[in-house]
């Protein structure tokens, strides 16, 4: 999908790209704002494109969506590679993978290792190890939980969110089930129950 960029940003401005396993320690506007210079895009290394930010525009011509349909992640990569000065160089900063974050400048943290990431999302499949810098997550977790922040919200519900029927709680997505129960309970009189199977 990371390929299809350039498409979906309708072959115009700039995009930033990252993997599902990073967490931010400074803003994304300091990456989204780097200089490309002559390049149409940035990465740590020309092989390893899990941070990018591209032009997209530019990169439209290397990876339009039917080769990034198509094409293999290494046949891609080696399209944009082959063209001389496309891919510039990240500061490592922006991809600092597992290691220790004290004592240096780090714009993006990588929890590469699956059975140390902190959130642990197969719990049924792995045996989770605690994770050196798992700190690094659960602190940015309990301050989004202390600002109440909410990715789906009455403005902006999910994709799935059926607003024809927002009575069938039992059809709801997770991702809307917070802010339906937390609208409820707002509106509800003072001797509100509710039962959960």
């Amino acid at each position: 999908y990371r390929f299809a960029i350039p498409h979906f940003g309708d072959r115009n401005g700039r995009a930033i790209y990252n993997d599902v396993d990073q967490i931010y320690l400074r803003d994304p506007a300091e990456l989204f704002d780097l200089d490309l210079g002559a390049h149409a895009l940035l990465a740590v290394a020309p092989n390893d494109l899990s941070v990018m930010v591209l032009d997209c525009a530019r990169m439209a011509e290397i990876w339009p969506l039917k080769r990034a349909q198509r094409e293999s992640k290494r046949q891609l990569i080696e399209n944009a590679t082959r063209v001389p000065g496309l891919v510039g160089r990240l500061a490592g900063e922006w991809n600092l993978r597992d290691e220790d974050p004290t004592d240096r400048p780090v714009g993006v943290f990588h929890f590469t290792t699956l059975h140390t990431q902190p959130w642990r999302p197969f719990p049924r499949r792995f045996g989770y190890l605690e994770n050196p810098h798992g700190a690094l997550w659960y602190r940015l977790e309990r301050a989004a939980d202390a600002a109440g922040f909410e990715i789906f919200s009455r403005a902006r519900p999910s994709s799935t969110f059926n607003a024809a029927n927002p009575a069938a709680l039992e059809h709801l997505s997770d991702d809307d089930l917070a802010w339906v129960l937390a609208d409820r309970f707002r509106s509800a009189t003072p001797n509100v129950e509710a039962h959960i199977r």
